[in-house]
């Protein structure tokens, strides 16, 4: 009952004044309901919206109903004279079980066939030789940082030892300044340099303009600047 309330409302008309009868000179006005409109935004139904909004856009629909709108546009307009040989031979009911049945084969096969991925190139950064360190090196400059205890700088010296470090090594610029403080600017530099080096190379090598570039994934899971690495 409360609902039906709220789907009706009223509008007041005003008459004017009456001139005779028992009513005269009193106002004169008309009330007449009206029915509103629904709440769609508080009805359940809309809960049934969502599914059927995905099942209409699912390619299972229209490979199910696309053989059967063609069969009968095909007999409707009697124009496809390949199909009305077809069904001279053949019982309607068959061909369009096949044509159904071969429309869900090819539906199945796409659905469940990966979608290929090409590794078109690649490109690796290589940093500029003055940024090479040997293991002794690293272990001095962790030395004169002073934030290392002789079990860690003995544990690093292990690390080394086993993780196959050469004396070939790249580190950031800022490993060659012990005494500095690192700040949000010094990742971004380091970021923009490995990016930038080879990101640059990647485009020249294979020919692809950066505005043909649709998705951009990037990586990092120690700086996480604002704007974000993507934005550079």
């Amino acid at each position: 009952m409360e609902r039906q309330q709220e789907l009706l409302s009223t509008e007041i008309g005003n008459r004017g004044v009456e001139n005779s009868g028992p009513y005269a000179g009193y106002l004169n006005f008309s009330v007449r309901v009206l029915r509103g409109l629904p709440d769609f935004l508080n009805s359940a139904n809309l809960k049934y919206f969502e599914p059927g909004y995905s099942y209409l856009l699912s390619p299972m629909f229209y490979f199910l109903t696309a053989p059967v709108l063609i069969v009968i546009l095909s007999a409707q307009i009697g124009k496809l004279f390949i199909w009305q040989d077809f069904c001279l031979k053949r019982d309607p009911v068959d061909a369009l079980f096949i044509v159904g049945f071969l429309g869900l084969i090819i539906y199945i096969y796409l659905d469940l066939t990966p979608p290929s991925t090409y590794l078109v190139d690649f490109a690796c950064f290589r940093a500029p030789d003055e940024l090479k360190i040997t293991e002794d090196e690293l272990i001095e400059l962790a030395n004169k940082s002073g934030k290392f205890n002789d079990a860690a700088i003995k544990f690093q010296h292990r690390a080394l030892k086993n993780s196959g470090i050469g004396d070939e090594t790249y580190m950031p610029r800022i490993v060659f300044q012990p005494g500095h403080k690192i700040t949000l600017k010094d990742g971004r530099e380091e970021a923009a340099m490995v990016m930038f080096g080879a990101v640059d190379d990647l485009p020249a090598a294979t020919k692809i303009r950066p505005k043909d570039i649709n998705i951009l994934i990037v990586n990092c899971g120690i700086l996480n600047t604002i704007p974000s690495l993507s934005s550079m």
